[in-house]
């Protein structure tokens, strides 16, 4: 199952989307091998990695106590955040291209990871279901790469808007295996993949026709709706409800809120697993048999399988949720509100889950995609509603975005 396309050897791992990645680094000669390092957008190796040296390095000047720098290229001006092919160190290589964070997200949640040695070099082993497998041998930076035998770091060829100092690197090592953000100019390894074809959004409709949906290709067979609940097109904001109501209303407080009476809970008020009853469930009063409020284990499926992106549709701003099948869901940043005032309209994008939050019987689980987008670590990002992360009570009034399952 091991293809060459140009002057690296490719294995198909049996990913969704498709992609090939290669059986070596760049530069390297066996899978062991650490090859050659680059800066991100750098196509040539060094001896020495700064930004005295960096290729887009333009300047820097304090404000305060923070530095600030400058950059000719994919800086907040050009607004670039994927490396283009004469940037790419895989493409100048022979080696087709340098991986994007997505990619490198669908490898660590559809591959099995374990930390061993080929040849006496330490590194990682990514398994597919299909049981074909690669080898990324460990490395660190220190002013020059070195290798390591407790953990590595590779580019990916993403860099997140609005933060033109850095750009996604995936680091891992015996127990984890993970995102980060660094500096561009440090030197990390490259390895190249190859995607035959990618794949086209495909939207269907339910055998009932009572709503849409799309098929994400995640694990469960989850299908997420394509609207918020009371919204006719992806960009509506829909209807606001607190959580475990089932009708929007006009006033969000505790006052209104149908399980707070007299200073206590009424409902939903017990330490422990709880998660909506049907007939609390918006979801299913408000568009039939088969569909429910997600729950929190659906959501994180979700973030673990998707890549977010901040996204305009019909002129609206939101998030572009995309599955590695290439399909993708569009969520409006609606807001939230509390009491008769609307917040954070064109910023956040929330809805709720089906799942109390059990240490704190005031609050509940939400996704809300501004964490995402800003942390890009699910625990940012599937967050507890409590003031110190979200500040976001029961009470709150949040969109809705139904789910169904596979039949």
């Amino acid at each position: 199952m091991k293809k060459k396309i140009g002057d690296y050897e490719f294995v198909d791992l049996g990913l969704p989307s498709g992609t090939l990645w290669a059986t070596c680094n760049i530069g390297a000669k066996s899978p062991e091998g650490l090859g050659d390092f680059f800066a991100w957008g750098g196509t040539n190796t060094k001896c020495h990695y700064g930004y005295d040296n960096y290729e887009f390095f333009k300047e820097r000047y304090r404000v305060g106590k923070t530095l600030k720098y400058i950059f000719s290229k994919y800086n907040i001006e050009d607004n670039k955040t994927v490396l283009e092919e004469a940037d790419d160190a895989a493409f100048s290589k022979g080696g087709c291209r340098m991986p994007t964070r997505s990619e490198f997200d669908e490898l660590r949640a559809n591959c099995k990871w374990e930390w061993t040695a080929v040849n006496g070099v330490w590194g990682g082993k990514v398994t597919g279901n299909n049981g074909q497998s690669i080898f990324f041998p460990g490395n660190v930076y220190y002013g020059h790469s070195l290798p390591c035998d407790v953990c590595g770091y590779y580019w990916t060829s993403s860099m997140l808007a609005g933060n033109d100092v850095g750009a996604w690197c995936f680091w891992f090592s015996w127990d984890v295996h993970k995102m980060d953000y660094e500096p561009r100019c440090n030197g990390y390894p490259v390895r190249a993949v190859y995607r035959p074809e990618k794949k086209k959004l495909d939207l269907k409709k339910t055998e009932d026709d009572s709503s849409e949906y799309v098929d994400l290709g995640l694990p469960s067979g989850t299908l997420w709706a394509t609207c918020n609940i009371g919204a006719k097109s992806p960009e509506e904001y829909g209807d606001y409800f607190a959580w475990g109501e089932i009708e929007p209303k006009d006033d969000y407080s505790k006052a209104t809120y149908k399980y707070y009476n007299d200073g206590k809970l009424t409902k939903y008020n017990k330490r422990g697993k709880a998660e909506l009853k049907l007939e609390d469930d918006a979801a299913h009063a408000n568009l039939g048999e088969g569909w429910s409020v997600p729950t929190s284990k659906q959501i994180s499926e979700l973030l673990d399988y998707c890549v977010v992106e901040r996204s305009k549709y019909n002129d609206v701003d939101g998030f572009r949720v995309t599955g590695y099948n290439g399909k993708s869901l569009f969520f409006p940043a609606a807001g939230y509100r509390c009491g008769r005032n609307l917040y954070k309209v064109g910023s956040e994008g929330s809805c709720w889950s089906n799942s109390l939050y059990v240490n704190e019987l005031y609050h509940a689980w939400y996704l809300d995609l501004e964490f995402l987008f800003a942390y890009q670590t699910r625990y940012d990002i599937l967050c507890v509603s409590c003031n110190l992360i979200c500040g976001t009570p029961r009470y709150y009034g949040r969109t809705m975005r139904a789910v169904r399952t596979k039949k």
